[in-house]
């Protein structure tokens, strides 16, 4: 233990407490050391008139509580209805607060327990925690055998509370430690100076350090607040564009371009012609200011559906009507090489791919990939398995060229004749995350069907204008990134 403190060491740790509990004159002259090696021996402060240097002992009873073995302590005290509260070391808090709900109970007619009275101050003395909890009770308990009760005879409590807070008192404490375990006794603790000046100044010292502590904490709580939104911003900001994009509001209409509803139209023509019926069964429509949805012949009014107001161009659709979901087949861990044909797992989507994949990371063998579902440039991806309803159906959109192959518990979207970057980013928006974890059924492990995913209301924009969202989302997220 060494017996000095240097310069460095004092310019670190003096505080705003410090510098309100003592009245320093020369902090070079902070921590001389005695021939009988107690502390303050040599009053190291110059201190104002009306002050006095006093030693603990003469300001305050100090005493230790009582130690309870395990076994008593279960048998005796837990669980009690009535009695004085029970504070050890682990409830006293490094923050300063005290737990008192430990379960543990002292019955009021019980005599051989020491009480530590509401308003005194408990000290760990002994242990790896020594000196550095401490806290303020408020109200009359019983406590432990490592930690002191300081019950103030002419001095202010909160005075004394402060004053064992302060780092200047910590290098007393830490001087004054002794043995194996290292503590201090009540017998040094009595000894140890400390400046004393007249009661009603106390009350002033005490009501000055907590205004500055209530601006400390303020500060703190600022830091922490401005802290979190530097870790969030990059993150909120993605949200918000994406959220922006989806809705028409990051890049503005043109409006030579082709309405989206022309291109629904031609879409539904197309089907129509290869199933050879004679008229459209399903889709969305707008009249008198109202959105209507025709099923089978039936139609009905969805504006309670329609989440946000999107540009005139734009239109509602449901997502199965542009599109086809199908279900890939299992590909299993042990099924990938390090060559052969490319393929996706299910948990590659959440751990290795973001919006897009356009190089695989697996392999599978020839024999297995006919076995599973092919998919082709512009398929979208979705996950139908997942660990909360925030992820399940995670979506990236595939720009690759070579044969490539999926696996189980996730489905390709195809032949939806859309740009694939804009569904990718509005799939992953913060309105499609929401609508898919309100489908989304399960609690452990969540799931979601192909047809509830085909249920899902997107807002579509003319395609150019989808081609030039993507684009510019494309130019934004890097920009996040880099924040």
């Amino acid at each position: 233990m060494k017996n000095t403190i240097n310069k460095s060491e004092i310019n670190l740790i003096v505080t705003p407490i410090d510098l309100i509990l003592y009245n320093f004159k020369d902090l070079n002259q902070f921590y001389p050391t005695s021939s009988d090696n107690l502390p303050y021996t040599d009053f190291p402060l110059e201190i104002p008139k009306s002050w006095e240097w006093v030693r603990l002992g003469d300001v305050a009873n100090l005493y230790t509580g009582n130690s309870i073995n395990e076994t008593e302590k279960k048998v005796k005290y837990t669980g009690l209805k009535d009695g004085r509260f029970y504070i050890a070391t682990k409830d006293v808090g490094f923050d300063n607060q005290i737990s008192y709900e430990n379960g543990i109970k002292i019955p009021y007619n019980t005599d051989q327990f020491r009480e530590a009275p509401e308003g005194t101050t408990l000290l760990c003395i002994e242990g790896g925690s020594a000196g550095r909890k401490i806290g303020l009770i408020d109200r009359t308990v019983c406590f432990g055998n490592k930690l002191c009760c300081f019950n103030p005879i002419i001095i202010n409590n909160e005075y004394l509370y402060y004053y064992l807070q302060s780092p200047i008192f910590s290098i007393i404490f830490i001087q004054s430690i002794t043995g194996i375990i290292g503590g201090v006794s009540v017998n040094s603790l009595k000894k140890l100076l400390i400046t004393l000046p007249p009661i009603n100044e106390q009350y002033r010292i005490v009501e000055k350090i907590k205004v500055i502590l209530s601006h400390i904490d303020a500060y703190d709580l600022s830091e922490k607040e401005l802290h979190s939104l530097k870790e969030s911003f990059p993150a909120q900001l993605k949200k918000s564009i994406l959220q922006y994009a989806v809705q028409g509001k990051l890049i503005p209409q043109n409006p030579t371009d082709e309405p989206a509803n022309i291109l629904l139209n031609r879409i539904r023509e197309g089907e129509l012609i290869k199933e050879g019926k004679t008229k459209n069964n399903n889709f969305i429509f707008r009249r008198d200011n109202s959105h209507y949805e025709m099923i089978n012949g039936v139609e009905r009014c969805i504006d309670e559906e329609i989440p946000f107001e999107i540009p005139e161009s734009w239109e509602w659709v449901r997502l199965g009507s542009i599109g086809t979901f199908i279900r890939g087949s299992g590909i299993k861990r042990t099924d990938i090489q390090s060559e052969g044909v490319a393929c996706i797992r299910y948990g590659e989507i959440y751990t290795t791919y973001n919006f897009s994949i356009e190089k695989t990371i697996s392999n599978v063998s020839e024999d297995l990939a006919i076995q599973s579902k092919t998919i082709v440039n512009g398929d979208l991806l979705f996950t139908l398995t997942g660990e909360n309803k925030e992820e399940i159906g995670k979506t990236v959109a595939f720009l690759g060229n070579e044969k490539t192959v999926i696996g189980g518990d996730m489905a390709t979207y195809t032949k939806h004749e859309q740009n694939s970057m804009y569904l990718s980013y509005l799939m992953n928006s913060p309105y499609a995350i929401q609508q898919k974890a309100l489908l989304g059924t399960g609690n452990i492990i969540v799931h979601i069907s192909c047809d509830k995913l085909a249920s899902i209301l997107v807002p579509l924009p003319p395609f150019a204008e989808q081609q030039c969202i993507a684009m510019k989302i494309n130019e934004l997220l890097p920009i996040c990134n880099k924040l």
